[in-house]
């Protein structure tokens, strides 16, 4: 019960609301991976992207910043970006 109390008072503080979270393997990745380093407001500050402008910003953090994220994590988030913050190209 604890960790879930201090989880939702974490998900909460990066602006995420019970609405927002549905548990998919997508949202999952990006919690994962992306929370990690950034806020969930840099997200929103670089929305919205096309699909190929997240999967630029994806690929630079993998490949130029290192970052430790699987492929098939990379298309989830790519997914998961596009779908919520992308403008159609």
């Amino acid at each position: 019960m604890r960790k879930v109390v201090m989880l939702s008072a974490l998900l909460v503080s990066f602006g995420f609301s019970a609405e927002t979270l549905k548990g998919t393997p997508e949202e999952k990745a990006v919690m994962g991976y992306c929370l990690q380093c950034h806020s969930y407001d840099y997200i929103k500050t670089n929305a919205p992207l096309t699909q190929k402008g997240w999967e630029g910003v994806v690929k630079k953090m993998v490949n130029v910043f290192k970052a430790p994220i699987p492929e098939d994590a990379q298309k989830q988030i790519i997914e998961y970006l596009t779908k919520y913050y992308g403008k159609k190209e």
